[in-house]
């Protein structure tokens, strides 16, 4: 019934329901939005948690360009963006 409504009044479904809103320009940054924190980090993998999951982040000389408590941006070369947990 949330989903009916949230679609009835078209309202941004990353806000109501929590969900991680992902930026990507080319294959050289990411930007995370609505994130819970790094769970792993190295230079070839970033996992990033979320409610209800996890987003694996593959690629080479990744580095964690900036994060706060809303975002996370990520640059390299990324080769892969994966979820993991819960379908939204």
């Amino acid at each position: 019934m949330r989903r009916s409504i949230i679609d009835l009044f078209e309202l941004p479904k990353d806000v109501i329901l929590d969900l991680p809103r992902l930026t990507v320009v080319g294959r050289e940054q990411l930007m995370i939005e609505n994130h819970r924190g790094i769970a792993s980090f190295d230079t070839e993998c970033v996992i990033v948690g979320f409610r209800g999951g996890q987003i694996r982040v593959t690629g080479q000389r990744m580095k964690i360009a900036s994060i706060d408590e809303e975002e996370i941006l990520l640059a390299g070369s990324i080769d892969c963006i994966a979820f993991s947990g819960e379908r939204g």
